[in-house]
């Protein structure tokens, strides 16, 4: 279902009123945002055969804290501790590019040569990507561009 709509979601978000957009991510953005994600066939038949030969725990849960310990790393969640030998974190970049840890975004924030983009959502750009004030020198594809009207 997803797969139909892609074509669409940007002229839909776009017709959007920034009043409807704010809505729209308070009530279901990370819904949507696990729902659009998809991965490689052969990296979804890789995860399913390590899942099933146990060699791969997918865990759930508010993560309260981490930290590696003598076997292994230690994961505190919201009602349990659990020690794993790897952490993979899936839940991608922070909604608000503001918040992000990410060295180059934070000096590029700082320096204000990049600025957040529509309601928070990844940086500002014009309609072919380009981070306004670069002399076209700039440019931005991908995720970052997300909530671009």
């Amino acid at each position: 279902m997803v797969d139909a709509l892609r074509p669409h979601t940007d002229a839909i978000w776009g017709a959007l009123s920034e009043a409807e957009r704010r809505r729209l991510l308070r009530h279901v953005q990370r819904r949507w945002e696990v729902l659009r994600h998809r991965m490689a066939p052969s990296v979804a038949t890789r995860v399913s055969t390590m899942r099933q030969s146990g060699q791969l725990a997918v865990v759930t849960g508010g993560v309260r804290s981490a930290r590696i310990s003598g076997g292994g790393i230690d994961v505190v969640l919201a009602d349990r501790t659990v020690r794993f030998g790897a952490v993979v974190n899936c839940s991608g970049p922070p909604p608000d590019i503001r918040r992000s840890g990410h060295p180059l975004i934070r000096a590029l924030l700082a320096r204000g040569v990049v600025r957040p983009g529509p309601l928070g959502l990844g940086l500002d750009t014009d309609d072919n990507g380009i981070i306004p004030g670069t002399d076209r020198r700039l440019w931005l594809v991908g995720p970052l561009r997300r909530g671009h009207a």
